[in-house]
C-alpha cells in the first residue's frame, strides 16, 4: 500500500471504516506517523489484533467501536494497555482513570495469551 504514496511516512490519518475488515493488517505498520486511525464498523473479532498496534508510536486516536472485539471483557483496557499513548479511544477521551485501569489490568492479566473461544460442538 506505500507504494500508493510518495511519502508514507508523512500519512498521519487512515479511515477504513465500514469495510468488512476481519484483520489489522502489518500494511498499517509502514506508516510511521499514523496519529489516526479508524476501523470502527468492521468484523475484527479478536482483541489479539491490536498487539500490531502497539508498534505504531505517534498513534493518538483509534476508533474500533461497532467490532466483534468490543463486546470482549476487558477490552477498553486491553486497547489501552497495548497502545498506552491513544488519547481517544472510540472517540472519547482516554483518562487518568482509564490510565490507571488500564495498567491494574495489564498487571492482573496483560502477560496472558488471550486464547480464542471454543464452540461448543
Amino acid at each position: 500500500m506505500n507504494k500508493l504514496f510518495d511519502k508514507p511516512e508523512e500519512v498521519s490519518w487512515i479511515d477504513l471504516s465500514f469495510n468488512v475488515i476481519t484483520k489489522i493488517d502489518e500494511v498499517l505498520l509502514d506508516f510511521p506517523g499514523l496519529k489516526m486511525l479508524y476501523l470502527h464498523g468492521n468484523t475484527i473479532g479478536d482483541l489479539s489484533e491490536i498487539d500490531k498496534l502497539a508498534r505504531l508510536p505517534n498513534l493518538m486516536s483509534l476508533s474500533l467501536h461497532g467490532n466483534p472485539m468490543e463486546n470482549e471483557k476487558g477490552y477498553r483496557n486491553y486497547v489501552l494497555a497495548k497502545v498506552p499513548q491513544l488519547r481517544t479511544l472510540d472517540f472519547s477521551g482516554v483518562t487518568k482513570s482509564d490510565r490507571a485501569d488500564a495498567a491494574t489490568w495489564n498487571k492482573m492479566y496483560g502477560n496472558k495469551k488471550r486464547s480464542k473461544k471454543k464452540k461448543k460442538e
